[in-house]
């Protein structure tokens, strides 16, 4: 089975998501993927968190309409 690191977060939750996905990375192996399941990011927040840990993060959208 192959580890990976999943989270899911908003435009309002970029910064404290940020430090939990650098913590998170900073304590497993770097062949570890992680990714992030983003509901209405805007461009320039997803560049910020794919430049997180040398490109570790990927980013996947999400529909903003699955919130409700």
């Amino acid at each position: 089975m192959t580890a990976a690191l999943l989270f899911a977060f908003d435009e309002g939750y970029v910064d404290p998501g940020l430090v939990a996905m650098r913590t998170a990375l900073d304590h497993v192996d770097s062949g570890v993927p992680a990714y992030l399941l983003g509901v209405g990011l805007r461009p320039k927040s997803v560049e910020r968190i794919e430049r997180t840990r040398s490109g570790r993060i990927k980013v996947i959208p999400v529909d903003d309409g699955l919130d409700g």
